[in-house]
């Protein structure tokens, strides 16, 4: 099979973004979701133990010691003894005065509204707003600079087509867009005295949810803005290389590969193929920008939740008692249940990134072997798809449960697994389809009978996520029935 140098060279960029993707991802995200989980921890357990400074369990004072005075002959309310018997020393001695009267109930007003937990409710905010802010620049930042290698290429190869090549920049930028709205969503609401802690936790979830939506699209996006563009460019250098070619020689400088039973090409075979690249190259570049939106309407959702004010005139617990608040509403209950919506769209959608991406590699190869066969290669990237489409499902199912007034811990904690298992399990079908669809679509276009056993492949890979939906909605249904009246 011919090939020229241009040929070559998108092969072997091709081959080193499969290897680079998930080295830019723990990059990227490992030193500061590791923080993000230390902090969550240490919010858990001085929230649900008592360990806040600022939140001591108050005990019922003690008697206080009486003022001392001197005795004049005896003790205050007795008679006085007798001139004969002689008195004791003067000295201070004890009052028999009647005690105070003890509270009866002592109580503490409801946790989640206090105004001197504005402190650690304003940090999980603000730490939310900086998740969602930080992640999805990352991500925004990773498409911008990994499409500008395919524009510098598209500017060698066919300079005509430049303000084409920038559409993966454009949506790229999109990211950083989505994380600024969430970030200004989240710090219109610090109230310094309707902000609740409840609130600080949705709004730290949601940051997350966001952020790593986006950070997991930039990646995707600038994998295949970068080997499509190449692609793309390369077509339309040969399209302009047959106009103007007097004879029609296979010349080093020639494209792709022609196809089978095919000795001669023209410039409007080129033309027609590059359209069929083009066209595959924006279909994945909105299914890679689709996963930050998701991400994006999960956050303002949770955000929305954290907003929803709660009554102050529900019943408190007893100052010594062992738990800081009541069974319910809980306050670590809405922050396990929200750790989960991060964990169930964060995940599904990591997945689905690296599905789309690395079956999108393999999609380019096809388009230089075989471009009349590329919208049916994209069939895996549609497959990734989906996987995403189940996390935001479950993800929108378990943040309209976390109710104000009748969430529990235990409601949290079940929540929290069930996010963890739709997340997980989508993750490994994205791992799955993407190394699928890339080593397959590569054989569909040398064989078309690879198509059906590729696409047998897929539907088992898919059916992980559908089985860690199901799990996880069914978890979610032990999660309602909360205890709470």
């Amino acid at each position: 099979m011919h090939g020229s140098s241009f040929y070559v060279r998108i092969l072997r960029c091709i081959r080193r973004m499969n290897h680079s993707f998930w080295r830019s991802i723990s990059r990227a995200s490992s030193v500061p979701l590791l923080f993000l989980v230390a902090f969550g921890l240490k919010l858990f357990i001085e929230g649900h133990f008592g360990l806040h400074h600022h939140n001591p369990i108050i005990l019922n004072s003690p008697l206080p010691s009486p003022a001392p005075f001197p005795l004049q002959g005896g003790l205050v309310g007795e008679p006085t003894m007798p001139e004969s018997v002689p008195t004791l020393p003067d000295r201070p001695l004890l009052a028999r005065s009647p005690a105070p009267p003890v509270p009866a109930a002592v109580v503490q007003p409801n946790p989640w509204s206090r105004a001197h937990t504005s402190g650690a409710a304003a940090l999980s905010g603000a730490m939310g707003a900086v998740a969602a802010m930080t992640f999805s620049a990352l991500g925004a930042g990773y498409g911008i600079a990994k499409t500008s290698g395919g524009v510098t290429a598209m500017g060698f190869l066919a300079p005509e087509a430049l303000l084409r090549g920038l559409i993966p920049v454009v949506m790229a930028e999109l990211l950083g867009m989505y994380g600024f709205i969430s970030a200004l969503n989240i710090v219109s609401g610090l109230d310094p005295v309707t902000y609740s802690l409840r609130g600080g936790f949705m709004d730290l979830a949601a940051g997350l949810t966001i952020g790593l939506s986006c950070l997991a699209a930039g990646l995707s996006i600038g994998t295949l803005g970068d080997a499509n563009i190449r692609t793309y460019a390369l077509y339309r250098r040969m399209e302009g290389h047959r106009q103007t070619a007097k004879s029609d020689p296979r010349s080093e400088d020639e494209g792709p590969p022609l196809p089978a039973g095919q000795t001669t090409s023209t410039s409007t075979d080129y033309a027609v193929g590059g359209r069929r690249v083009f066209a595959a190259m924006i279909l994945m570049l909105i299914f890679a920008e689709g996963i930050g939106l998701y991400g994006l309407i999960v956050s303002l959702l949770m955000h929305h939740s954290a907003m929803v004010p709660i009554s102050t005139a529900q019943p408190s617990i007893p100052v010594d008692s062992a738990q800081p608040e009541g069974p319910c509403p809980s306050a670590a209950g809405a922050l396990f249940g929200a750790l989960g919506v991060s964990a169930a769209t964060g995940f599904s959608i990591f997945g689905a990134a690296y599905g789309i991406a690395r079956a999108g590699t393999g999609v380019c190869h096809l388009g230089l072997t075989r471009p009349e066969r590329m919208l049916r290669g994209t069939t895996p990237v549609v497959l990734a798809e989906l996987l995403a489409i189940y996390g935001f499902v479950s993800s929108l199912i378990i943040a309209l449960g976390i109710k104000v007034q009748h969430y529990s811990f235990r409601s949290g904690l079940i929540d929290f697994a069930a996010g963890l298992t739709v997340g997980l399990g989508c993750l490994a079908g994205g791992l799955s389809i993407g190394v699928i669809g890339d080593v397959c679509t590569r054989a569909y276009g040398k064989q078309a009978k690879m198509f059906m056993p590729m696409i047998l492949m897929l539907i088992f890979a898919e059916a992980l996520g559908l089985y860690a939906l199901i799990a996880g909605l069914v978890l979610h249904g032990a999660a309602s029935n909360s205890g709470c009246p």
